[in-house]
C-alpha cells in the first residue's frame, strides 16, 4: 500500500482585507471541483454582514494552498458560500448582491448604518519585488525541489501576515512577488525568508546540507499596474536565463531602479 502524503496543517488568523486581496490577485479558487454550487439565500449572506459589521468573528475558512505555475493559489476547501456573500457585498462580485438585500441588512442592523463610528483603520498595498541568490551563485537548486521550495516560503511570508504572489526560480538564484506584511520590515521579512527555506533546504537531500543563501538581496517597490508584467517575467525565468546571467540580471535591476552599488560586495 502506498504511503499517504502527508498535509501541513497551519492556522493563521486573515482579515476581510486580506481574503479580499487573495482575490483580487487570482490567488482565489472559489470553485475546485469538488465545490458544490452557491446554495445561500439571500437572507443567509444578510445575516453574515450582519454578524461581521457587529465585529462577531467568522467561523474558520479551510484553504487549500498550492503551487501553479509559480502562482500560489487557495483552494477553497470550506467556506465558500461566507466568501461569497463578502465578495457580494463588497462589489468585488458584481450583481450578485442585490439592492433589495441591502435594504434587508438596513431592517436587521439599522445601527450600523444610521450612526456614524469611527473605525480607525491602517491600511496598506506594497508590492515588493525581491531577489537573491544562492551563495557565491551555485547553480544548487535543482528542477524537481522547485515548486516545494516556493510553496515552503509561501508558507512563511504567510506566517509573516504577507502574501507571496508569484515565485521563480533558476539553478543559482530565485525571484519572489510579495504583497509586503504590514507590520514586518523588510529586512526582517528577507531574514524569515531566508533562514526558514535554508534550514529547511538542508533537510531534503545531501546536496543541500552545506546550503547556503548569499548574505545581500535585493529588494525593489513596484506599482500595482505593473504587477502583471512582474509575474509574467518572474514566471518566464528559465527562458530568460538561457541568454542572459544572474550578474547581468541583477545589475539591470540595479541601474532600472537608480542603485548605486560597488561590485566588490554585492557578489557573495
Amino acid at each position: 500500500m502506498p504511503n499517504a502524503e502527508t498535509l501541513d496543517h497551519r492556522t493563521t488568523t486573515k482579515t476581510v482585507l486580506d481574503l479580499l486581496n487573495l482575490y483580487r490577485g487570482d490567488n482565489l479558487n472559489l470553485n475546485p471541483g469538488f465545490q458544490r454550487q452557491s446554495v445561500w439565500s439571500e437572507r443567509d449572506r444578510a445575516k453574515l454582514i450582519e454578524s461581521i459589521l457587529r465585529n462577531y468573528p467568522l467561523p474558520a475558512i479551510f484553504l487549500y494552498k498550492r503551487q501553479q505555475d509559480g502562482h500560489v493559489i487557495y483552494d477553497v476547501i470550506d467556506g465558500k458560500q461566507r466568501l461569497e456573500s463578502i465578495l457580494m457585498f463588497t462589489g468585488e462580485m458584481r450583481g450578485r448582491f442585490p439592492t433589495k438585500v441591502l435594504k434587508k441588512i438596513q431592517t436587521l442592523v439599522p445601527w450600523c448604518l444610521r450612526v456614524s463610528i469611527p473605525m480607525p483603520q491602517s491600511l496598506a498595498q506594497v508590492l515588493v519585488h525581491l531577489v537573491f541568490s544562492t551563495k557565491n551563485r551555485e547553480p544548487v537548486l535543482a528542477d524537481d525541489i522547485r515548486d516545494e521550495l516556493h510553496a515552503y516560503i509561501g508558507g512563511i511570508v504567510d506566517n509573516q501576515k504577507g502574501t507571496l504572489l508569484k515565485a521563480g526560480s533558476v539553478a543559482d538564484h530565485i525571484h519572489l512577488l510579495i504583497a509586503h506584511p504590514r507590520t514586518c520590515a523588510p529586512s526582517e521579512l528577507v531574514q524569515e525568508i531566508k533562514t526558514g527555506s535554508s534550514k529547511w533546504l538542508k533537510t531534503k537531500a545531501a546536496r543541500y546540507e552545506d546550503f547556503h543563501w548569499q548574505s545581500g538581496y535585493g529588494i525593489f517597490s513596484i506599482s500595482p499596474t505593473h504587477r502583471p508584467a512582474l509575474e509574467r517575467y518572474i514566471g518566464n525565468q528559465a527562458e530568460h536565463h538561457r541568454i542572459v546571467t544572474f550578474q547581468e540580471e541583477y545589475r539591470r535591476l540595479l541601474e532600472k531602479y537608480g542603485i548605486q552599488f560597488d561590485e566588490r560586495y554585492v557578489w557573495d
